[in-house]
């Protein structure tokens, strides 16, 4: 008796024990957000300094698409090109493909050798700025003073620091490569010669101290711009001593020095102030937890000592680890309630409490075995796999709840081989459901392959502790199967229904395609991710095209300092939000971060007004943007117009306009590249023979243009055979007459002028090119609200615009972008999973059963499970939102696994009496199936339900993640349990009596296993 005992209680310390430490482990173990889904791309970037987009669309992207098109098993091919830059992206079948193929990519690229002058050899890029996994921000608290010596600061010091990090892969100052640090030098006239100093010999002083210039610009009556390439500091220039009226003068007396990126194709604001962004990448199965965790003390160890006695602070955007901690204590407040509710419900079933413990006590096994797993394989946790365990709290109960029945019934200490091969059937045929997930190699399966392990790993565990665990446990037991009172009236009440149903199987026959004509009717839209969070918003700012750079971030950055400042003193926001904006020429855009929506509404409703009032043409729209944007995506749909050239696809992009602003006036549409994005500059033509003979050399001519040319500022310039061609941005006050008016002198000494030889003429080039497999391509892409349907939206824009392409005689075509064919791909690749899936349980029974009835009940159970998921969705969403996404499709794929449970239970006890009682008539034969299966499938239907119920009703924004999942296995595993007791047998039954006749003279039916254990009719 004591070693008995002792099995016992050492068992219940065991339970005790792993459920301590699956707590501990949860919040040890490193977890990310969401699995970290690699796309089957590789980027290749490029860059040519001071080319326009076109040149570098024709001159460099055009060749490395045409050299890449002889890779193996590359899909398709997309460029993009904007003035200095551009990347081409390539797609493949699967992550391994594009894997073997980086080496080729290189060797490909590496044979390039036709490129112009000035550009970069392009490369691999390890992730661009929309992968990027997370920010690092060199501020300063004032403006910067000196880009250069911050950029420079940045890469020798925080860079390498943020490298060293555990689990990140890379890391970059953002756009570093597209630099050309310039020194600009605004000499103000009046104070100039209210020191007695003359113009020329501060620029003789200049030349002298070494600078090469880059050109010279009266900017008015009143000032003058210098452009100086120097790799001094700003400093020196600003100590340079000049003799004066009053002595000798310092140049910061009367010029403003500052370091300046001219050819930095955006710059960064974070809070109203100049930034250096660092863009980060985090490994696959890195701890994107601890990742941050590091950050926040990278950043209190640079504030807090190395920078603070300066002007410059160290930070970081879009951090994971508020979401993280704030989903992860939802989930596991989730699970503990779940688990109390399901003791509580074990108590009112059982009257013996050491009955309900011994079933309850495999829920901490598994929760510790699945994290085991975890720990020992290296996989982090994310917020999907412990979404898995939290619904199989309920789940893992099943077999012990049929274990311990059986053993407290027959009063035995083992378990039957019988109920064994029921509760392994069981089991595999919940694994089989998972298993096509987890081994797929498409990316929309890979986002479920953590929550599968989980619930695969809590399934056979749950199945196999109890048949070892129990009959050990039941030795030192000595209490028999006495049930509570509730537990008595809800098994009465069941037996009453079930026996009312039986005797008419009419209800169960004219069920079946109603609920099928249910499904069909309530199946709602189907999203790729779920919605989270308003508390984030992106505004896309449009200035007229011809700002330059530095008025862009002048205008932007300081009216959003301004609005700022106003509205914390105002409390509009609180005093941890967040404003990060990115500008370049032309345009620009902020991500704003803080508690509450309103308040970030109303701050971007203002922004855009106080903006409107200094900018002309500006456009601005608040999209309230999916937190999870960084982590898999957000909501919006994009489609791209393909087209011979640009020129025919603007008129379809105008009509696309009109079209989706009358469907959807409340939506924004971004269009890329932006129809009205071009510059407007003067494209300066000659032919050498006229510099000849006139005798005036070449370089004088360019010389005058890069520089001398008063208020011109040259944007690039390039070479085609004999012609010269220069490319000029002005001012605004300038006009080509300027231009041909100006003088030039010939080595004879004589004076000519630009329009004695020279060709000029106003043109407009595209800021940005986008290339499709070698075709021209707009990208549309129409920003979504929370409510708003992507599958009904992406159906609206194949119908409009099909409509529009008769018209065009082929000449436009369109596809949709990777982010929306997932939509598509989610519900054609998931309706092929279930059918296969399907198909494959059914098999399986039948085959270990022998009998097709076996099957049937299968293919019969299934549909009202999938009606009463349907009907849960469309119930709870009338009082909570639920995201119909990816995530929620995993459910319908749990709940096929759990509901086979009693459905295999079922259908293997109806054959079996059916071979072993041969004088039953087929009614008894059910009758008693049902009888040894009601309690268990009663209880484990509640335990289930009580235990996600917490999932449901949690009121936390981040609920919407798995709040979808939870409602679809509640209803399946709902309505299945009851059609499984009240109409599935009478249905069952009348079937099998309907093809007993049949099966006397057909012998496929015999071998299908109909009739062939009535011994009586097969005599």
């Amino acid at each position: 008796m004591k070693s008995r005992y002792t099995i016992r209680a050492i068992t219940y310390l065991l339970a005790f024990g792993a459920l301590m430490a699956s707590f501990y482990m949860l919040f040890s173990l490193p977890i990310q957000l969401i699995p970290n889904i690699k796309t089957a791309t590789i980027t290749v970037e490029s860059y040519w300094p001071n080319s326009s987009s076109q040149e570098m669309a024709d001159e460099v992207l055009f060749r490395i698409s045409e050299k890449l098109t002889l890779l193996k098993g590359i899909q398709e091919i997309t460029s993009f090109a904007s003035p200095g830059y551009g990347y081409t992206e390539l797609k493949f079948a699967s992550q391994e493909t594009a894997n073997q193929a980086r080496q080729e990519v290189n060797a490909l690229l590496s044979g390039i050798s036709d490129f112009p002058d000035g550009v970069k050899s392009p490369y691999i890029s390890e992730g661009n700025e929309a992968e990027s996994t997370g920010w690092v921000f060199f501020r300063g608290k004032r403006d910067l003073t000196s880009a250069s010596e911050a950029y420079d600061y940045v890469e020798k010091h925080i860079v390498p620091k943020v490298r060293q990090i555990n689990g990140i892969k890379n890391a970059y100052v953002l756009n570093r490569e597209s630099l050309n640090k310039i020194i600009t030098i605004q000499i103000d006239f009046d104070k100039m010669l209210a020191y007695g100093i003359e113009l020329d010999s501060v620029l003789h002083r200049l030349r002298a101290y070494g600078p090469r210039a880059l050109g010279e610009t009266v900017v008015n009556e009143k000032r003058y711009s210098l452009r100086l390439q120097n790799d001094g500091t700003i400093r020196n220039l600003m100590a340079l001593q000049f003799f004066g009226s009053g002595g000798l003068i310092n140049m910061s007396d009367f010029a403003k020095v500052a370091s300046v990126l001219p050819d930095k194709t955006s710059m960064a604001y974070y809070n109203g102030r100049d930034i250096v962004p660092i863009v980060f990448f985090i490994e696959d199965n890195a701890d994107i937890y601890g990742v941050y965790q590091h950050l926040n003390s990278l950043e209190k160890e640079f504030n807090e000592g190395i920078l603070i006695n300066t002007d410059y602070e160290l930070g970081n955007f879009l951090s994971p680890i508020e979401i993280i901690d704030q989903t992860r204590f939802q989930l596991i407040k989730s699970m503990i309630i779940g688990f109390v509710i399901t003791v509580i419900f074990m108590l009112l079933f059982y009257k013996s409490k050491i009955h309900a413990l011994n079933t309850i006590i495999f829920i901490p096994f598994t929760f510790f075995l699945i994290l085991i797993v975890y720990s020992v394989l290296g996989i982090p946790l994310n917020i999907i796999s412990v979404t898995g365990m939290a619904i199989a709290t309920g789940v893992i109960l099943d077999p012990a709840i049929i274990v311990n029945e059986h053993l407290l019934s027959k009063r035995k200490h083992k378990v039957n081989r019988g109920l064994i091969l029921c509760i392994i059937l069981a089991a595999a045929t919940s694994v089989l459901v998972l298993l096509p997930f987890l081994i797929s190699s498409k990316t929309e399966s890979k986002v479920f392959t953590d929550l599968g392990m989980s619930f695969i790993i809590a399934i056979i565990s749950s199945s196999l502790l109890p048949i070892l665990l129990l009959p050990l446990i039941k030795k030192d037991t000595r209490h028999s199967l006495v049930h509570g009172s509730f537990a008595k009236k809800a098994t009465e009440v069941a037996v009453f229904v079930k026996s009312y149903f039986m005797s008419r199987p009419l209800f169960g026959l004219i069920s079946l395609p109603l609920i099928i004509v249910g499904v069909a009717l309530l199946f709602p839209a189907i999203e790729y991710l779920p919605y989270l969070g308003n508390n984030t918003a992106t505004v896309y700012l449009k200035f007229p095209q011809n700002v330059p750079p530095e008025e862009v971030e002048s205008y932007y950055a300081k009216g959003v300092s301004k609005n700022l400042s106003s509205f914390k003193r105002n409390s509009a926001l609180p005093s941890d939000n967040q404003v990060f904006l990115r500008t370049w020429t032309g345009g620009g855009y902020a991500i704003f971060r803080s508690a509450e929506t309103d308040q970030v509404e109303s701050y971007i409703d203002d922004l855009a007004d106080t903006a409107k009032q200094d900018i002309r043409e500006l456009r601005s729209k608040a999209i309230k943007t999916n937190i999870l944007a960084r982590y898999g995506g957000e909501k919006s749909v994009a489609v791209n117009l393909i087209g011979e050239d640009f020129k025919s696809l603007k008129p379809f992009v105008h009509y696309l306009q009109k079209k989706v602003s009358e469907k959807y006036p409340n939506l924004y549409l971004r269009v890329y590249p932006d129809i009205d994005s071009v510059y407007e500059i003067f494209n300066v033509s000659f032919h050498s023979y006229e510099l000849d003979k006139r005798k005036v050399a070449e370089s004088q001519v360019l010389d005058l243009l890069k520089g001398n040319c008063q208020g011109v500022f040259v944007d690039q310039f390039f070479v085609q055979q004999k012609h010269r061609n220069v490319y000029i941005r002005p001012q605004r006050c300038l006009s080509i007459d300027d231009i041909l008016r100006a003088p030039v002198k010939s080595i004879d000494d004589r004076t000519y002028f630009i329009r004695d030889f020279l060709k000029v003429e106003k043109v407009s080039i595209p800021r940005n090119i986008m290339y499709k497999n070698g075709a021209k391509a707009f990208r549309l892409t129409l920003y979504l609200g929370a409510n708003d349907s992507s599958s009904e939206v992406i159906d609206y824009l194949k119908e409009t615009i099909s409509e529009k392409s008769k018209t065009l005689d082929g000449s436009v075509s369109y596809e949709l972008s990777e982010e929306s064919k997932k939509v598509d791909l989610l519900l054609s690749n998931w309706a092929a999973s279930y059918i296969t899936i399907l198909l494959i349980n059914i098999l399986l029974v039948t085959v270990i059963c022998r009998s097709m009835i076996a099957g049937i009940i299968m293919v019969i159970g299934y549909i009202p499970a999938f009606f009463g998921a349907v009907l849960a969705i469309n119930f709870v969403n009338l009082f909570l939102p639920v995201s119909v996404d990816i995530i929620t499709c995993l459910g319908g794929v749990l709940m096929i696994g759990i509901v086979s449970n009693g459905y295999v239970i079922l259908a293997y006890g109806f054959v079996e009496n059916l071979k072993t009682h041969t004088s039953w008539t087929v009614e008894r034969c059910m009758n008693e199936s049902v009888k040894q299966r009601i309690r268990p499938i009663l209880l484990t239907t509640i335990s289930t339900i009580a235990a996600l119920i917490p999932m449901v009703i949690n009121f936390d924004e981040t609920a919407i993640l798995y709040r979808g999942l939870a409602v679809v296995l509640i209803g399946g595993i709902f309505f299945g349990s009851i059609f499984s007791l009240l109409f599935l047998p009478s249905v069952v039954a009348f079937i099998y009596k309907k093809t007993l006749n049949y099966a006397k003279t057909n012998y496929v039916f015999q071998l299908a296993g109909f009739g062939s254990f009535n011994r009586d009719i097969i005599s």
